[in-house]
């Protein structure tokens, strides 16, 4: 998504981070606690120390960056819980990716190939909640 898009994104939901990579580098937006947008600039993944305490966006942040949501694990009772609150979960165990839709939580839950979660996705497997 174009930078527009992304923060009519943070605002709707604050919790979100997202990312623009070029090369060696990376932005991550993010906003903070008391509702201020924070830009990060990362060099080699190293943290550019001028932009700690959230620098600006004054030059620095194109209006046609491409932007990706930056995905957060959470352990497998909190992705049942957003399960439960509507949400599709996604789990990534080895080399295989599932993701678990939103149905009627008097049914089993079942991932887009119609099978249920496997104990080695519970125990192993690394879990997002998609937004």
């Amino acid at each position: 998504m174009k930078t527009p898009e992304m923060i009519k994104a943070l605002a709707e939901n604050p919790e979100l981070m997202f990312e623009h990579k070029k090369g060696d580098w990376k932005r991550v937006v993010r906003i903070s606690n008391n509702g201020y947008f924070y830009l990060d600039i990362y060099k080699n993944d190293e943290l550019i120390p001028d932009s700690l305490g959230g620098g600006g966006f004054n030059g620095n942040v194109n209006a046609e960056y491409e932007w990706e949501l930056v995905r957060v694990p959470v352990d497998f009772m909190t992705a049942i819980k957003a399960y439960a609150e509507g949400k599709k979960i996604r789990v990534v165990w080895g080399s295989d990716e599932r993701i678990y839709g939103t149905k009627d939580k008097a049914y089993p839950i079942l991932d887009n190939r119609g099978e249920g979660i496997s104990v080695e996705e519970i125990l192993n497997g690394v879990w997002f909640v998609e937004d």
